[in-house]
């Protein structure tokens, strides 16, 4: 393992609970409350697990990875791969950034729990 893919998962492990996404074509804001529902994100050592409303709703094995160009929407070079696809992401203090890989869509902010 790289330094950064070692500093990256140190980043994005740990359990994060969603604030919103913005993006779409017409730029829309969703949160939990517009939704009616909480999502919570628990990255461990090797799983990604997605939680609505506490309920298990998806898990993955996930890699990691540092691109050698931007990923589309951010200017982050860093990715998590999960079996449902690829997702770039930044973590900045005690927030993680994860953008879908497709123009036009979501960029969701989730906090630290």
């Amino acid at each position: 393992m790289k330094d950064s893919d070692e500093t990256n998962s140190k980043c994005i492990e740990g359990e994060w609970r969603w604030i919103e996404s913005v993006g779409g074509i017409g730029g829309w804001t969703i949160t939990p409350q517009t939704e009616g529902y909480e999502q919570t994100l628990k990255i461990e050592k090797n799983t990604y697990k997605e939680y609505i409303n506490d309920s298990l709703a998806y898990t993955s094995d996930y890699t990691i990875g540092e691109s050698s160009d931007t990923q589309i929407g951010t200017e982050s070079k860093n990715f998590i791969k999960i079996e449902k696809g690829t997702l770039a992401f930044t973590c900045i203090n005690n927030q993680l950034i994860l953008f879908d890989q497709c123009y036009d869509c979501y960029k969701h902010t989730f906090i630290r729990r």
